[in-house]
């Protein structure tokens, strides 16, 4: 994928799967966060109450839901990892091509 630079991605995944996809192909890896976190973590400023968009989370989220609607991904059925890197391409393939099917 040449034209891919930007991959936004779970809370999860900082460590070092952001350094190795950095590192290997060269992408950047945002995680988004609440902006002031630090500050309210360290008593700075005074955490807000109620629902907070995160921006770009969404996305990510919206995505795992997606991933988590194929059965062959509900549960952990394969033996070697490349089969579970399979299914999932098999299942982003899938939705894409029913979103590109609408439009």
């Amino acid at each position: 994928m040449p034209r891919l630079e930007l991959v936004w991605a779970d809370g999860a995944y900082v460590g070092p799967f952001a350094k190795s996809l950095e590192g290997e192909r060269s992408w950047r890896v945002e995680v988004p966060f609440h902006r002031q976190r630090q500050a309210w973590r360290y008593g700075l400023e005074e955490r807000p109450t109620g629902f907070q968009a995160i921006p770009w989370r969404w996305v990510v989220g919206r995505t795992f839901a997606w991933l988590s609607r194929s059965r062959r991904l509900a549960r952990d059925y394969e033996r070697l990892p490349e089969t579970s890197v399979a299914m999932v391409h098999t299942a982003m393939s899938r939705i894409m091509l029913r979103h590109l099917a609408r439009s």
